[in-house]
């Protein structure tokens, strides 16, 4: 069987289902409630990612 291409973000790291990031650089989670689309946005991935500057202060991608 081949393998199946994996999701990567610029600093190589796999993105799991639902995750995507979007051309200004801001992180975006799609999922359904009653078959409508909802978004999350965040400027950080994970909780370990540095806050960055001139950006309100957020939780992870993966927090909220």
């Amino acid at each position: 069987m081949a393998s199946r291409e994996q999701r990567r973000e610029s600093k190589h790291r796999l993105l799991h289902n639902g995750e995507s990031i979007r051309a200004n650089g801001k992180y975006q989670f799609k999922y359904l409630v009653d078959g409508k689309p909802k978004f999350v946005y965040s400027w950080r991935l994970v909780p370990t990612d540095p806050q960055l500057i001139g950006k309100q202060p957020c939780l992870s991608l993966r927090e909220l």
